[in-house]
């Protein structure tokens, strides 16, 4: 299989973005203090 960059910065730009939503879980299920003020603000 061969590998070249154009198909190598597709995968990053799909796992870097899924990466950044993977972390917002966090925040969002576990009601983090600032999550919490952030929603009471609105």
């Amino acid at each position: 299989m061969e590998f070249n960059k154009k198909a190598i910065l597709n995968w990053a730009f799909r796992i870097v973005p899924a990466f950044i939503l993977l972390e917002t879980l966090f925040f969002k299920f576990s009601a983090h203090p600032d999550s919490v003020h952030i929603f009471k603000k609105l």
